[in-house]
């Protein structure tokens, strides 16, 4: 009895390389491809560690900004009782 012609042991040799040939990469355009990756890893690594821009000091003086709210918004608020329990704000220390 012979064998059926799809288990030749030609065919058997050849699996895999004829079909979805043209799928693949060549050896050179693996080896780029991984050159690429690896560039940009070390190129995002490098990015990441470096250090950053020294921030400018802030200016002299005092950080508060003019605001003028209507006085009448406030009036309802602040009663008597709310007036005597309130405790002031904390402030920064100079160091």
């Amino acid at each position: 009895m012979s064998r059926p012609h799809h288990a030749t042991p030609a065919r058997l040799h050849d699996r895999g390389r004829g079909r979805g040939r043209a799928n693949r990469l060549p050896w050179w355009g693996t080896a780029a491809a991984v050159l690429a990756a690896v560039v940009a890893l070390v190129a995002w690594r490098t990015a990441a560690a470096a250090p950053k821009p020294p921030q400018p000091p802030p200016a002299p003086g005092s950080t508060s900004s003019d605001v003028r709210p209507d006085p009448g918004t406030s009036e309802g608020y602040w009663t008597p009782e709310r007036m005597r329990e309130a405790r002031p704000a904390p402030m920064p220390e100079d160091e």
